[in-house]
């Protein structure tokens, strides 16, 4: 199954090269969800050093995701006796050469080049040992691609964590990545490539939530097709106080994280949340967590589709905090099959 995403996907592909401020392109290659607050323009960016860690005020959207890339592009120390390069280097088969974002992405990219004495997995130590320490600390292990045997590309990848570290319906910075890749370029010497992405969630559109009228909400399962099993009987929470936490619980979900995602294929058992003015009358708006998979929530209202919510892998830790509030004893991991419930 292929759904929205992020720059993490395009990252394990290799599609993303990016990096210092002064260099780079910002590209976006999908709008936001209808509704959502778009990015605050230039000026006020401009208020902030640009090599800060933190752009407390600003809202997220792509203002944000770059400031937040051109204090990541801060980070990196130029090794001695480098010397900037004002194209793509054509060494190492053009494993320099950058690559555009996955559609659907939205992502502030940057790239820089430079050449630098040394060998490249030299270089690669020396720039590691002299990062700040939480970015060292989030480094992958060098990577590495050859060609007939013989190794040419050497890698290091860092990956800082969301900011904030929580997903929130008010948008995220969820992906903050530096890669440095390092090519011989003969004589001594090495031709680097130092890739800045950050990718960002909107806000989540403010019509996007459970309609108000709602005062009941029916749970049902159904198991996987493989299990031959009895489901429970739907149970429709009418208790106000109930009702009220299973809404919350909807409403706060973020949006879903953009671009394009290859789920992998999870079990055919569903869980469904449908929200009506009182028990029988007509659905308001439907919530289906997605149980394997990538986990996310599909949403809707009226029967109009809305954007995914949720984080990645959050469909069972959904479910689970669903029947908690509702106090049913259902087991979501026999109802599914090969898979915890999360406690």
């Amino acid at each position: 199954m292929t759904r929205a995403g992020s720059v993490i996907l395009a990252i394990a592909a290799g599609a993303l090269t990016l990096a210092a401020a002064a260099c780079g392109s910002v590209h976006q290659a999908a709008a936001q969800a209808p509704g959502a607050t778009t990015s605050p323009g230039a000026a006020l960016a401009a208020r902030y050093d640009p090599c800060a860690r933190s752009f407390p005020g600003m809202p997220f959207g792509r203002a944000l995701a770059s400031l937040y890339a051109g204090s990541l592009a801060c980070e990196f120390v130029v090794p001695p006796g480098a010397r900037r390069l004002a194209h793509v280097p054509a060494a190492g088969y053009g494993s320099l050469q950058p690559s555009a974002p996955l559609p659907g992405s939205q992502e502030v990219d940057r790239v820089q080049y430079w050449q630098v004495p040394g060998t490249p997995r030299g270089v690669l130590a020396w720039e590691k040992r002299h990062l700040p320490g939480a970015l060292a600390a989030s480094g992958a292990g060098l990577g590495y691609a050859s060609r007939g045997g013989i190794t040419f590309l050497w890698e290091s990848d860092y990956d800082l964590p969301a900011v904030p570290a929580q997903a929130s319906p008010s948008g995220q910075i969820y992906a903050r990545t530096m890669r440095i890749s390092a090519v011989s370029a003969g004589s001594g010497r090495a031709d680097i490539a130092v890739q800045v992405s950050v990718g960002w969630i909107g806000p989540r559109p403010a019509a996007e939530v459970v309609p108000p009228a709602a005062h009941a909400v029916t749970i049902a399962v159904t198991p996987d097709t493989n299990l031959h099993i009895t489901p429970p009987a739907p149970v429709t929470v009418t208790d106000p106080a109930k009702v009220r936490r299973i809404v919350a619980l909807v409403d706060g979900l973020p949006l879903s994280p953009p671009g394009m995602w290859s789920c992998p294929a999870g079990s055919s058992a569903t869980f469904v949340l449908t929200f009506r003015v009182k028990p029988g009358s007509p659905a308001l708006a439907v919530a289906e967590p997605d149980l394997d998979g990538c986990g996310w929530v599909s949403f809707t209202i009226a029967g109009k589709p809305q954007p995914s919510l949720g984080p990645n892998d959050g469909g069972m830790s959904f479910a689970a905090s669903v029947l908690r509030i509702a106090g049913l004893p259902w087991n979501l991991s026999k109802i599914i099959g090969n898979r915890l419930t999360p406690g």
